[in-house]
């Protein structure tokens, strides 16, 4: 079975995992130099692709259920500034306001991981990775 476990938050990264075996593991701050990278692993991902070899892949995990649908939006407009750390800007603030006030809240925890999960889906097929599911988990216990 063939796994890809992605983190797009702070240090961003992914794992890639073959029959319990793990074949690779990357920051991506490997590739940018930026230190503690946000954002989806495109290059991570990219250098990923050489240890699938043109498999499909079983299954793939996501860091994050809910909170992170802003953050996964906003990546392509803000790939400058990080909106965790610019705190004044706009992106920052409307991440934190949907993270920590409406993405909590019970009755938008399930649309708000929707989006974010159609994000990624949108991002991995515009790579070309090819899957048979995709599941986000929560951080702490991935």
């Amino acid at each position: 079975m063939l796994i890809l476990g992605i983190s797009d938050s702070h240090d961003a990264s992914i794992v890639l995992i073959d029959n319990a075996e793990i074949l690779t593991a990357v920051s991506e701050e490997r590739f940018t130099r930026k230190k503690r990278h946000q954002g989806f692993p495109f290059k991570s991902i990219e250098y990923v692709k050489n240890y699938i070899d043109n498999r499909t892949i079983d299954k793939v995990y996501i860091v994050g259920k809910y909170g992170r649908a802003i953050f996964r939006i906003l990546n392509r407009f803000s790939s400058n500034t990080d909106p965790q750390k610019d705190i004044f800007s706009f992106p920052s603030k409307t991440a934190y306001w949907l993270e920590n006030i409406i993405a909590t809240a019970p009755i938008f925890k399930n649309i708000e991981s929707r989006i974010g999960l159609f994000m990624i889906k949108k991002k991995l097929n515009n790579i070309g990775v090819k899957y048979n599911s995709i599941e986000l988990v929560d951080h702490h216990y991935s």
